[in-house]
């Protein structure tokens, strides 16, 4: 309403030329005596009057001092004068974003056969996102599951059918890996990710390290930390902690603490 009101002000002080004079002809041309001008002014302040009650009510009754192209957008995103409009997010980015959501929200559940109900739907027609990015999901569901064996599936998939593979694909393999205990089957995917042509990154590094502590081999674990700082890794609060959770797992309290020390010393805080 003060938008309509807005409009009529700006109308009658550019003499009329265009909405009053298309939509309020017909209603002022009925007020026979009565000025024009005297009619549209008393319309288009009864206008602005209830869109400022509108206003009012819509704040909880309170109202403080609103800038004039605020107040004539009641109802709409507020955009200063002059502000560029932003363009509307296409429906096929919409349908990626809420497909590759839903995606994630059932693999971080471990729920593998609604990932791979998904993955149907994408064979289907429905690609929405990458091959790569869909089966990569199925992998993150067994590694939430624990399911290293239908992650090799999912692999071997992916490379009959020349899916292209990434860092993530050998991450989440060497994770579930990890997180099994097993530290020769993530040790043959670490293998197995450089002689893809990929170098080893922070969640490769990480699911070695995890996986040593898992088998109580400190030594081992060390040796990889070693290795990541060589290769200019950023390390973070859970390699570390992954390392020190090492040595305790053996009762090696001195090479915890040291680990501790070093973590202090890079600015990282176990």
């Amino acid at each position: 309403l003060a938008q309509a009101a807005c409009a009529l002000a700006v109308d009658q002080e550019e003499g009329f030329m265009s909405t009053a004079r298309h939509y309020g002809r017909p209603l002022f041309s009925r007020c026979h005596g009565w000025p024009r001008h005297s009619i549209r002014s008393a319309v288009a302040l009864l206008i602005l009057a209830v869109g400022t009650i509108v206003a009012i009510v819509s704040h909880g009754g309170k109202l403080s001092r609103v800038p004039m192209w605020q107040l004539a957008t009641v109802g709409t995103p507020a955009r200063p004068p002059g502000a560029r409009s932003e363009s509307p997010v296409s429906s096929h980015r919409l349908r990626q974003q809420s497909f590759a959501k839903l995606m994630d929200i059932k693999a971080e559940a471990g729920d593998v056969a609604s990932v791979e109900e998904l993955v149907r739907q994408h064979d289907k027609g429905k690609r929405l996102v990458t091959d790569t990015m869909v089966h990569n999901m199925v992998i993150k569901a067994c590694s939430f599951a624990g399911d290293l064996i239908k992650a090799e599936e999912v692999y071997s998939k992916m490379k009959d059918q020349n899916i292209r593979l990434n860092v993530k694909t050998f991450g989440k393999l060497i994770s579930i890996a990890a997180k099994l205990g097993q530290l020769a089957e993530a040790e043959r995917w670490a293998d197995e990710m450089v002689a893809n042509g990929f170098a080893l990154d922070l969640e490769a590094y990480g699911g070695l390290v995890d996986a040593c502590a898992k088998a109580g081999d400190p030594e081992k674990a060390d040796r990889y930390i070693e290795q990541a700082i060589h290769d200019n890794i950023e390390l973070s609060v859970s390699l570390f902690t992954a390392v020190i959770d090492a040595h305790a797992q053996v009762a090696d309290g001195l090479g915890a603490t040291a680990w501790f020390e070093r973590a202090v010393e890079a600015g990282v805080q176990p």
